[in-house]
């Protein structure tokens, strides 16, 4: 197998992440789609690396501080509105960890010329590291409310943290944006269930999670695979819900970390075999990313932007 970097057990998760993730965190803040998932079987560390400790963060907190750091150090006169968003995928639902509602509209998905949209998913503005991880632990403990009621662990759902990033160049003299364009971008960072068989999973609740959890890494597998040999007449992104929300980083338009936990015991060499070749056939996957601009009224940073201009009007008027 040929892969980027092989990682052993001495290995912290902060090393991971200087080595192979913080550049695609600095991609994003300069208008580039990114993402990290965390492939793997059950209990091989996937959640411990994408989440960590309050000791030994992971890779989520890390790339959340990492993006407020990076607009502490930048000293280019550029605006920037972060919105985060928190989701997980379910026996093929798609569940808003944000929602506030237990009778919230569910989450759809729609194509578009300009990409998927997904319709229903609660977004957050947020502006310190902070105030991202006091959302990201409401949607947790939401989460694990759900898991007690039916029986969801972490282990048995996709979980998907989503940060967009929207960002215009300012004017120096007067500090407008006047028409400049919004680059809007997206980081993903995603801690994948189990890829067990079903054989592995126990119980006959187990065994049904397992079924949904196969069938979209099974899709995941399959999409890997289209891409990685240059299948493009018919990608299955369709075929499962957590593909489809992937498609935006698989199809080649993002600059994506695929980080691969295995286990070391011999009674798992299948499992970690089959994580191998998932690796390898990933490595192949051509990643073309570049930066997207836009003049679309309609994103938030412009909308803002133009609410505190007619406050402004509005208050020099009202001291005329």
């Amino acid at each position: 197998y040929t892969l980027d970097r092989v990682y052993g057990p001495a290995t912290t998760t902060h090393d991971l992440y200087q080595q192979s993730v913080r550049d695609r965190v600095h991609a994003a803040m300069d208008g580039f789609h990114a993402a990290v998932l965390a492939y793997g079987q059950t209990s091989t560390g996937k959640t411990h690396t994408m989440s960590g400790t309050s000791v030994q963060p992971g890779l989520i907190p890390l790339c959340i501080q990492e993006c407020f750091a990076y607009l502490q150090a930048q000293n280019t006169p550029r605006e920037y509105l972060l919105r985060v968003s928190y989701l997980e995928v379910y026996k093929e639902h798609i569940r808003d960890l944000l929602a506030t509602s237990a009778t919230a509209p569910p989450v759809r998905l729609f194509d578009s010329v300009d990409g998927l949209i997904i319709k229903g998913l609660r977004e957050e503005v947020v502006t310190t590291p902070s105030q991202v991880f006091q959302v990201l632990q409401k949607g947790e403990a939401r989460r694990q409310v759900g898991a007690t009621h039916l029986n969801q662990h972490s282990s048995r759902s996709h979980v998907m943290v989503r940060l967009w990033i929207e960002s215009r160049g300012m004017h120096e003299k007067n500090g407008s944006s006047g028409n400049a364009p919004t680059t809007p971008t997206r980081l993903s960072l995603v801690d994948l269930a189990g890829s067990e068989s079903v054989r592995l999973t126990g119980s006959t609740e187990r065994r049904q999670e397992g079924h949904y959890i196969n069938k979209s890494l099974m899709t995941l597998g399959k999409v890997v695979y289209a891409l990685s040999e240059g299948i493009h007449s018919h990608v299955p992104y369709r075929d499962s819900k957590l593909t489809r929300l992937l498609q935006p980083s698989l199809a080649g338009n993002a600059q994506v970390v695929l980080v691969c936990c295995i286990s070391p015991l011999a009674s798992h060499l299948e499992e970690s075999h089959n994580t191998f070749k998932f690796a390898n056939r990933a490595k192949k996957i051509p990643q073309k990313a570049t930066i997207q601009e836009t003049l679309d009224e309609k994103t938030l940073l412009q909308s803002y932007r133009e609410e505190i201009e007619d406050l402004k009007q509005q208050l020099n008027e009202a001291r005329q």
